[in-house]
């Protein structure tokens, strides 16, 4: 839903529910530490989430069955029964110098916790990263969650990402979310935020209404960390701009920030 944008450039989405038959948590941003002499002051550090060296991702969903970059659509997106192996399309293509700058998860049912946060430095860059050797690209690219067990049974849940706009204008902004367990799809949500103006930083909430586990599919998450992933990705109108991936791990006593 479209919020205004002030004289000031700063924008405010309104809050808005997913309106979706299995919505869940989002996966927005990342924060690495990478060596001096490849950050150049582009790249910012974000102390909590240290970089980790990943398993190399062998092959593409069934669903795509093509070479790692194509011209993908919303409407393929909104097809895939796995996830893809790889990132399909390059840093480069976000010509829009979207940038995300907070990002929060937040229990709304419950206990009402604070269940993941994280900032970029005042201090940082300000473009966004555009070119990353491919080992550190793909640490920039996929983040690992850990969130409490306890977390699955949650019904509601709320995010609030800050985000902000390069030279041009967005516009429509569009977010596709597909979250699989051992490359079974487990909900799938789909959103549009609007018109954004160039220069402008944009505040988006969001609640997402969790789809109940059964306990068996439950305790297999637990058990298995990491193999709950996710693939997000963001358009432009009709253009794929932006693609980044998550895996997550649920355990009885995880420590939210």
């Amino acid at each position: 839903e479209r919020g205004k944008v002030s004289a000031d450039g700063r924008g405010t989405r309104e809050l808005t529910r997913g309106l979706v038959a299995s919505p869940g948590v989002a996966r927005v941003g990342r924060w690495i530490s990478v060596p001096s002499s490849v950050r150049e002051g582009r790249i910012w550090k974000e102390e909590c989430c240290k970089a980790r060296q990943l398993e190399p991702l062998s092959r593409l969903s069934e669903a795509t069955n093509t070479m790692p970059y194509v011209d993908l659509t919303p409407i393929q997106c909104l097809e895939l029964k796995a996830p893809t192996a790889d990132f399909l399309c390059p840093l480069t293509a976000n010509t829009y110098g979207l940038e995300f700058v907070e990002f929060r998860i937040r229990e709304l049912d419950g206990r009402q916790r604070t269940l993941y946060h994280v900032k970029k430095p005042e201090d940082a860059a300000i473009e966004p990263i555009v070119d990353l050797p491919p080992e550190l690209e793909r640490q920039y690219r996929l983040i690992q969650y850990q969130f409490p067990a306890d977390m699955l049974s949650v019904d509601t849940v709320g995010t609030s990402l800050v985000f902000t706009v390069g030279d041009k204008e967005v516009p429509s902004f569009r977010m596709i979310e597909r979250h699989y367990f051992r490359n079974k799809l487990l909900k799938s949500f789909d959103f549009t935020l609007g018109f954004c103006m160039p220069h402008s930083t944009n505040t988006w909430e969001v609640i997402y209404s969790l789809p109940p586990l059964d306990p068996a599919t439950r305790q297999e998450i637990i058990d298995n960390p990491m193999e709950s992933r996710s693939d997000s990705f963001y358009f432009v109108g009709d253009k794929l701009v932006m693609h980044n991936k998550a895996e997550y791990s649920y355990v009885e006593d995880a420590a939210t920030s």
